[in-house]
């Protein structure tokens, strides 16, 4: 299994694309695609003739080449990772070969770079759809119940985690695989109760905001409420506009619906932020309700 039939593989159910790096051998990273700010394409090309390392995170954006905050994303996978330092005396792949419980409802087990450690793998039976500042909680949060089975056989995990694994390039090698075991997350216990999903879901909408920012909220047509909301910036004007705001900007508000910004809330505030200005284009506080009348 080569690099690309492997990231095929873990984000199966997606239609969107991996994000994916590139590093050098002590595992220095070149680039992230898509990363935090906006990437060229020779930047990549650069980054896959350097690396000696290939890799993916967990999660699938629409646009390589536009930054993460900027877009809508979902979760494909979890996995553990599992340092040989970690775990001293233990040989841990005699410990896959003698086939582990914990490790039987994983849809991969694989070698890490150095040959020793171990990335277990769990893929999703659904792709979650989140955002960038709220997947780091959901992978953690699913990947807990693979991680808590795994210690209790004496196996320290390192990371359960969002993250980058370097997947190609050192000492890796599968050592287990099922094309059929699909993970569905379930909060709590062995009993399928509500889904997880669900209740982090929920606890994302729990945002408590000012009557008046609410208003502008519900105007604006931001449900669920979130800390930051990527948005197509043009429709967000015309709203404003339409409501008798002023809101200067570079764009000319005439796209396809592209997300090209973000609404950020607080309980006192909320403002548009605007990737073709380059700054906040519209914001509003709730005077009112910080002065306590």
């Amino acid at each position: 299994m080569n690099y690309q039939e492997l990231i095929d593989w873990l984000f199966e159910k997606t239609t969107r694309k991996p994000q994916i790096g590139f590093a050098t051998r002590l595992k220095r990273a070149l680039c992230w695609i898509p990363g935090k700010d906006p990437t060229r394409p020779s930047t990549v090309t650069w980054a896959m003739e350097k690396a000696d390392l290939q890799g993916c995170t967990q999660l699938a954006f629409d646009d390589w080449f536009q930054p993460m905050k900027m877009q809508t994303c979902e979760v494909c996978w979890v996995g553990l990772d599992i340092d040989a330092d970690d775990n001293p005396g233990k040989d841990l792949i005699e410990w896959v070969n003698s086939q582990p419980k914990s490790l039987m409802c994983s849809s991969m087990v694989r070698t890490s770079c150095s040959g020793k450690g171990l990335h277990v793998i769990y893929r999703l039976a659904q792709p979650i759809n989140t955002n960038p500042q709220f997947a780091g909680q959901l992978v953690k949060a699913v990947a807990l119940k693979y991680k808590e089975m795994v210690e209790a056989e004496g196996i320290h995990v390192c990371k359960a985690d969002r993250r980058m694994f370097w997947l190609m390039g050192g000492s890796n090698q599968v050592l287990f695989r099922n094309d059929t075991n699909w993970v569905v997350p379930t909060e709590g216990g062995g009993q399928v109760r509500q889904p997880l999903i669900h209740k982090l879901q929920e606890e994302a909408q729990g945002m408590e905001l000012s009557e008046n920012i609410k208003r502008w909220a519900d105007a604006l047509g931001l449900n669920p409420y979130r800390k930051s909301t990527p948005v197509y910036v043009g429709e967000l004007v015309l709203k404003l506009r339409s409501l008798g705001e002023k809101v200067d900007t570079k764009s000319p508000c005439s796209g396809n619906g592209n997300i090209n910004g973000y609404i950020d809330l607080s309980r006192l505030s909320i403002s548009l932020w605007s990737y073709a200005d380059g700054h906040t284009i519209w914001a509003y506080t709730d005077v009112c309700a910080m002065l306590g009348d």
